[in-house]
């Protein structure tokens, strides 16, 4: 191949010069070092080069024995050229400072305001009700008390009146015309929150995030400064948030009755305190510019004290600030457990992130919300399906620190039901919507841990850890291929987080995203403050056709203000017609309207929603990125792109490791299976060394139906006993077999042939199967299709089939996260053919 750099990259891969795009937490618990050295071989041999280490589970954080295993590992990833992260706290959310402020630094906990009402009938005269009765703590201070008029028969108000000069002694003195008028006492105050949650930074107060650094940050530098830049890669933030929620956890919408909001008094200068009874209260001419200025103040401050100042302290420091907050169902436009504002909370750091835990994407249930152990109890599937992962991947695409690079932690929390084969469905989730770093969720020194399965080695116990570095060697690949070049998209659609502060009536983000997705139209969401940074419809490189603005009653002055100012076309999108500066398109015309104006990048004759693309470019070559997302059903399509008129391309099965190359004279056809993907490459690039595709005619296919003897080896021992024989295929772990088993399943049978080109096709496996023909081994798959190419190793007349399948250790340990994952069948289910072919 040529030597640029997209042939160079298929090259490498081709050739198992693997690049490392993946950085696995690694728990530590102060174990013995052997257990940690351990640890780190297994996460070596799964082709992973770099770690995080989580220091949540470590006792001694910040003391002798944090520092001895962190030398240990140092050096260990020194000797095998790995690089290390490290969790920037002593447990999550990051802020937490190591507890100084727990005792050291209490008078510097943070503050937060709520409101206490009541209500009364006017008109008042020389009237009273009681104040400071309202205050729970000697630190809480009424810092307004406002009379608002309600609106009969709604919940929106009409008036409002300051009555704070009436405060005398314990009541508050107040004079009011006729109406029912409400009282509202807005306190700030330090109660309110989780007793756990108390000791946190105040993200509003500069002073706070510095005695942060000082007692995180600066002594890892202060003791291994020759590490950093080399071996330590950097910090990793995880979760940092407001934490102003309330006592149940809940992350508050403006609007909320006696929701709590973050604080600090040095928002006073910014903020009309007269005013801030619109936080909680729906006060007409009021309650959205309140809203607005509030929310837009709050996260702004979050991202000067908090992310941007971090992202300094490392950048000086030659390291790199990585992590990634709360974003679910839409928090990460929330305070409480969100940041206000994904983008400002992202500006300090060097990659995007977001994480995908707790079951929040599960394969099967893109049309359905689906429950899991979390505090809302419920996903909103819209937006996991086409809202999260876009905000990491848009982060990465817009701003030029984070070069492109978009991360995602993966795989935790689901429990040990969790196996290989849904791994490969969520991995392929978050690629083709962008993701190419990986911080995959865990491994663990500690025997038998049962903390957040699964653990991908399990003290050696887990059945699938063979098979879990053919994941990671995939992921790596696919990283490789979509890394330091530009994402091309159809569109973006403008970020909604103003629209949610303000609590009006809004079109959400997710459903015009749900309807670009579905219809094979990408997207990237950019914030409003990212609009003066547009040129000619370009920002950071990346070009868009429209921008789609998301329908609000309600839009700020300030955000029309740059829209009507920005250099890119721009399209309102509501459900139903409405006037409007911008043209007028509602969400059922959307489609139509792209199309109309040709804005199309991917045309297929598939109907159904499952097919998702993603398109990629470098050094003049063209990458698609194709998923299947139907967890039943093959997409067998043909496939027109803007780019391609024609002519030579490479097919690339990036699991299989295997490239192709092909010619068409205009449409592709491609097939994928249930769980797989494959790359469109085309343009600059060399196809001389690949191997032309070969397609084949398929001649005789017969079923095995020779009676199997299966024995069994529980969890990954690899000694087998006899369980029984059968000309039936069942499943192992149903009701009356072995319910409980979790380990290996081998089945051997005879089938009798003649040399030539065959394959076999094992049907259902529940869920990775390794293969022998005549004892030698022939491969592995670890999701469908089970098919695998035995002409090399059959022979005349009679031969030896041995499969081995693998399940998942959910069937023994059936932990509490297990409990929302569907448990398939086990084993060999088939029917086993063998199929004879010629290639044409």
């Amino acid at each position: 191949m040529r030597g640029d750099r997209v042939d160079q990259r298929i090259s490498d891969n081709l050739n198992g010069k693997t690049h490392n795009y993946i950085a696995p937490f690694l728990w530590l618990h102060n174990e013995d070092d052997n257990y940690i050295l351990r640890e780190i071989e297994r996460i070596y041999e799964s082709g992973v080069r770099s770690i995080c280490l989580e220091s949540r589970t470590h006792d001694e954080f910040l003391k002798d024995d944090w520092w001895s295993d962190i030398e240990l590992i140092f050096k260990e990833c020194k000797k095998r050229d790995m690089n290390v992260f490290i969790l920037d706290d002593k447990h999550f959310p990051s802020g937490y400072a190591n507890g100084i402020f727990e005792n050291k630094y209490k008078n510097l906990q943070s503050f937060g305001i709520t409101e206490k009402h009541i209500d009364v009938s006017g008109p008042v005269k020389d009237g009273s009700v009681m104040a400071k009765c309202w205050l729970d703590d000697s630190y809480d201070e009424i810092i307004i008390v406002s009379a608002i008029r309600h609106i009969p028969d709604s919940d929106r108000y009409d008036a409002i009146i300051d009555i704070t000069d009436g405060i005398f002694g314990d009541m508050v003195y107040f004079d009011l015309p006729e109406g029912m008028w409400r009282i509202v006492f807005v306190i700030k105050t330090r109660s309110g929150k989780l007793d756990k949650l108390s000791a946190f930074c105040d993200m509003l107060n500069p002073k706070t995030v510095d005695l942060f650094i000082n007692e995180v940050y600066d002594p890892h530098f202060e003791r291994f400064a020759e590490y950093f830049g080399n071996t330590f890669s950097g910090f990793f933030s995880d979760e940092p948030s407001f934490l102003s929620n309330t006592k149940n956890g809940v992350s508050p919408d403006m609007g909320t009755y006696y929701a709590h909001y973050p604080w600090n008094d040095r928002l006073i200068s910014n903020i009309d305190k007269n005013k801030l009874p619109g936080l909680w209260f729906d006060v007409e001419g009021l309650s959205n510019e309140i809203r607005y200025a509030y929310m837009d103040i709050v996260s702004n401050e979050y991202k000067k004290n908090f992310s941007d100042k971090l992202g300094k302290w490392c950048t000086d420091h030659n390291v790199l600030y990585i992590g990634h907050v709360i974003e679910d169902n839409n928090i990460h436009a929330k305070t409480g457990k969100g940041t206000g504002h994904y983008f400002r909370a992202m500006s300090g750091q060097d990659m995007s992130g977001v994480d995908v835990v707790l079951h929040q994407i599960v394969p099967g249930l893109t049309e359905c919300s689906n429950s899991g152990p979390v505090s809302y109890k419920h996903m909103n599937n819209d937006f996991y399906h086409y809202y999260l992962g876009k905000l990491a991947s848009s982060a990465a695409h817009i701003d030029p620190k984070k070069r492109g690079r978009a991360m995602c932690e993966i795989f935790g929390a689901y429990g040990w039901a969790e196996g290989t084969k849904m791994m490969k469905f969520l991995m392929d989730h978050m690629l083709v919507r962008g993701i190419n770093y990986f911080v995959p969720h865990a491994f663990s020194p500690k025997p038998n841990d049962d903390d957040c399965p699964p653990n991908f080695y399990d003290s050696g116990n887990n059945p699938q850890y063979k098979f879990f570095k053919h994941n990671m060697n995939y992921m790596n690949r696919m990283c490789h291929m979509l890394s330091d070049g530009k994402h091309i998209a159809t569109c973006a659609v403008l970020y909604d987080a103003e629209n949610r502060w303000i609590n009006g009536k809004f079109l959400p983000l997710e459903r015009i995203a749900k309807k670009l997705h579905d219809n094979l139209l990408d997207y990237d969401i950019i914030p409003v403050d990212c609009l003066d940074n547009i040129k000619n419809g370009t920002l950071n490189g990346e070009r868009y056709n429209v921008l789609i603005v998301p329908y609000s009653e309600n839009i700020p002055d300030s955000v029309s203000d740059k829209l009507r100012n920005a250099d890119i076309d721009i399209i309102l999108v509501s459900e139903k017609s409405i006037e409007s500066d911008f043209t007028n398109i509602t969400l059922d015309k959307l489609v139509e309207y792209m199309d109309g104006m040709k804005f199309r990048d991917v045309e297929a004759d598939y109907n159904g929603i499952y097919l998702r693309y993603y398109h990629y470019t470098r050094n003049g070559a063209h990458i698609y990125m194709f998923s299947n997302e139907d967890i039943n059903n093959s997409i067998r399509t043909k496939i027109s792109l803007s780019s391609f008129n024609g002519g030579k391309y490479i097919e690339y099965d990036v699991f299989e490791n295997k490239a192709f190359a092909k010619e068409t004279n205009s449409d592709i056809d491609i097939e994928l299976m249930p769980y797989n993907s494959r790359l469109i490459i085309f343009g600059d690039v060399d196809l001389e060394e690949l191997t032309e595709f070969d397609s084949i005619t398929v001649l005789s296919q017969k079923e095995i139906k020779d009676e199997f003897a299966i024995s069994v080896a529980e969890g990954n021992c690899n000694q087998y006993t006899f369980y029984r024989t059968s000309k039936e295929l069942f499943n192992i772990t149903a009701r009356n077999e072995l319910t409980y088993f979790s380990g290996h399943i081998k089945y051997e049978t005879t089938f009798e042939t003649n040399t030539g080109n065959y394959i076999l096709d094992l049907g259902y496996v529940g869920e990775v199967a390794e293969l022998y023909i005549n004892d030698v081994f022939v491969g592995s798959k670890l999701f469908p299709p089970y098919t695998f190419d035995i002409s090399d190793y059959v022979r005349d007349g009679l031969n030896k089939l041995t499969v081995i399948v693998s399940n998942h250790n959910g069937y023994t340990k059936r932990d509490f996260f297990s409990r929302y994952l569907l448990f398939e069948p086990s084993g060999l289910l088939g029917p086993v053919s063998l199929i004879e072919y010629k290639r044409r």
